[in-house]
């Protein structure tokens, strides 16, 4: 008898999800730093503004407290800096620090040194079709970034 979770959709993303956070957990480990941490890194290195917390959430899909708690880590540790708002007096602006952009050099290459042992495993065809079907069911599901 065959195992149901085998054909399940759910069960199989569910599963490359958790195992893909886990080896972004290695690759990431020497520079301290959480898979969620990496995102707002990317962002504000490919954005051309500050973000806002609001941007964040959206990015991350993560709530409010998560982003507050992952924020106050990432500017403790010198990558990012908060400013106010010039449009909203109670809100915070997140920019890349001196150090958060020096960052962009070591990382990246680290990570793609790592995964490429992973990815490299799959066609550029299959790599195109995965790719393409993920951002399909993204869309699917109401994924609004992008």
């Amino acid at each position: 008898m065959s195992n149901p979770l085998e054909e399940s959709l759910g069960f199989n993303l569910t599963r490359v999800a958790t195992l893909f956070r886990r080896e972004l957990l290695n690759a990431l480990s020497e520079f301290d730093m959480t898979p969620e941490q990496w995102q707002i890194m990317v962002s504000l290195w490919t954005q051309s503004k500050p973000l806002s917390q609001k941007d964040i959430v959206n990015i991350t899909l993560k709530d409010k407290h998560s982003i507050s708690r992952i924020v106050s880590r990432l500017e403790k540790n010198g990558w990012i800096t908060k400013l106010q708002d010039p449009h909203d007096a109670r809100a915070s602006l997140i920019q890349q620090t001196k150090k958060g952009r020096e960052l962009k050099a070591l990382a990246p290459p680290q990570l793609i040194k790592h995964f490429a042992s992973i990815t490299g495993k799959l066609s550029n065809d299959e790599h195109r079709q995965l790719l393409q079907t993920l951002k399909k069911l993204r869309e699917i599901l109401g994924d609004d970034y992008v």
